[in-house]
């Protein structure tokens, strides 16, 4: 996961093929999500086609990575933005109704 960091950081666009390659044959998800991620500080020009469905994958850190990939390749991204904005509301939804929940004077009602 270091050399993919260290490839983005010095930005080697040679490798950019390689990474893709990291993209589709790695088995761990943390080093995926970090692919995605420096897929698309490379500037590859498919990066929205290719990081777009991570989104919608089961592992956070690939969900992760796709995203910050994506409005680091894209920071207008629509779809991208949305992901988030829908992601920060659900979230802020969870945390009122759990604070509800947990609240010492609710009460549950059985019709």
């Amino acid at each position: 996961m270091d050399v993919l960091q260290r490839i983005s950081d010095m930005n080697i666009t040679p490798l950019t093929a390689r990474v893709l390659e990291r993209i589709e044959q790695e088995t761990d998800d943390g080093v995926r999500g970090q692919a995605l991620i420096t897929y698309a500080k490379l500037g590859a020009q498919d990066s929205v086609k290719k990081l777009t469905p991570y989104l919608d994958a089961f592992h956070k850190d690939l969900r992760r990575g796709a995203l910050i990939g994506l409005l680091t390749f894209e920071p207008t991204n629509d779809i991208a933005n949305d992901y988030l904005f829908r992601t920060v509301r659900a979230s802020s939804d969870y945390s009122l109704l759990t604070s509800w929940l947990k609240s010492p004077t609710h009460t549950f009602q059985v019709f």
